[in-house]
């Protein structure tokens, strides 16, 4: 019940990400953890001693997949853009 009160107060684009993602995640179950882990690894900052003002959840992640410490994320990468690019389509028809 209180998710479906905080669905309706979503924006329409943060609803249909949210409902791209649970529908992904029910049809394979196995990659919350690698979507988990490539969320914790975009927010993450690898050295803060070279800028303290850089870094954070920016997106930066899909540039930075060939860092060893990315390894494994490609596959949750790809299921991210395939949203994105669904989400793009649903904005141009709201």
């Amino acid at each position: 019940e209180e998710e479906e009160e905080e669905m309706e107060i979503m924006a329409p684009a943060a609803k249909f990400i949210r409902t791209q993602v649970n529908d992904y995640l029910q049809y394979d179950p196995t990659m919350s953890g690698p979507i988990l882990r490539l969320a914790f690894h975009d927010a993450t900052v690898r050295d803060i001693s070279s800028n303290p003002n850089i870094g954070g959840a920016n997106g930066s992640i899909r540039f930075e997949l060939e860092w060893s410490e990315n390894r494994g994320l490609s596959k949750p990468m790809k299921v991210i853009q395939n949203i994105y690019e669904a989400q793009k389509n649903f904005n141009s028809n709201i």
